[in-house]
């Protein structure tokens, strides 16, 4: 299985970059970390293997009745599986769990390169310090049945990073509690990734306020030593044509303002929405994701997922 090897790997440069970090990543303990990659990768291992031999199994009892298993068809095939066998709609969701848990540490692991910046004291801003940086990853949930790999979602990751004066500016757009709008505006305004006004306007909508409520945006300026602005706007994406929407797997996405601690500042909670509405506007969590895939898919097709400058001096 082609898991294992890709494990290995993964383990190795886990275990790495967390031992080879900045001193800010003293807080992350290594022997935590590496009980995690077990955890998600014996997780992973367990529900591929029990869903693929159950698959195998469903169409062989009823194969008389099914069109022929191939690559075009094994798709629809395994949607098909899913609908008639809740349990494995569970399995499902356990596999999926066990791969966003290894993206998300190594997307830690990335991080600890960006917490190598060196940030000045206060109030001094050089023209190189001045920018404005984007970098979106896309990352599959996928499947392997009998020989094919099937992708039935994605994770995609919108980061937006402002350094220097334009951090300040990002700050002061979003620090006035009367201009809730403001959100709205940058969703819209993402450098070179704008989503559609009723997109914008459902996230805003989704949030209701909780920014606003229990959410101290000068507690995460401080944090950031007055330095830096870290937006982030997370989506899980569960492709209808795979799973059953809300049945299997129920789309979602999450925007929070993030530091270089590992701390997370929430705009919007990661929470499966039935449905968003703002006036005249109606949309499904999962076409607001699609729509997040859409534009994290133009931007990587243009610009890779490395961090991109959109902004200097």
């Amino acid at each position: 299985m082609k898991w294992r090897p890709l494990m290995a790997v993964l383990l190795g440069l886990l275990l790495f970059g967390v031992t080879a970090g900045s001193a800010s990543a003293t807080s992350v303990h290594q022997k935590d970390i590496t009980s995690q990659v077990h955890w998600a990768y014996s997780t992973l291992i367990q529900y591929q293997d029990r869903i693929n031999r159950d698959f195998i199994n469903w169409y062989e009892d009823n194969k008389n009745s099914l069109p022929p298993l191939t690559e075009n068809t094994v798709g629809e095939l395994f949607q098909k599986f899913l609908q008639e066998n809740p349990s494995e709609r569970s399995y499902l969701n356990a596999l999926t769990l066990a791969q966003q848990k290894l993206y998300d540490l190594n997307a830690l692991r990335d991080d600890l390169v960006v917490k190598e910046l060196t940030i000045t004291p206060l109030g001094l801003y050089s023209p190189q310090q001045n920018y404005v940086k984007i970098k979106v990853t896309i990352k599959y949930f996928k499947i392997k049945l009998i020989r094919w790999t099937v992708k039935y979602g994605e994770q995609d990751t919108i980061n937006v990073y402002y350094s220097g004066k334009y951090a300040r500016q990002a700050y002061l757009e979003f620090s006035d509690n009367y201009k809730k709008a403001s959100i709205v505006a940058w969703i819209l305004g993402l450098p070179a990734l704008p989503l559609s006004m009723p997109v914008a306007m459902a996230i805003w909508s989704a949030a209701g306020g909780i920014m606003f409520q229990g959410f101290k945006l000068g507690d995460y300026w401080e944090s950031t030593n007055y330095q830096y602005f870290w937006i982030v706007t997370k989506s899980n994406y569960y492709y209808p044509n795979v799973v059953v929407p809300g049945i299997t797997l129920a789309s979602n996405f999450e925007v929070y303002l993030y530091n270089k601690a590992d701390h997370k500042y929430y705009i919007l909670p990661n929470t499966k929405y039935v449905s968003i509405t703002a006036p005249g506007i109606s949309l499904s969590a999962s076409a607001v994701a699609a729509e997040i895939s859409e534009a994290a898919h133009r931007f990587v097709d243009n610009h890779g997922q490395s961090w991109v400058y959109v902004k200097k001096g």
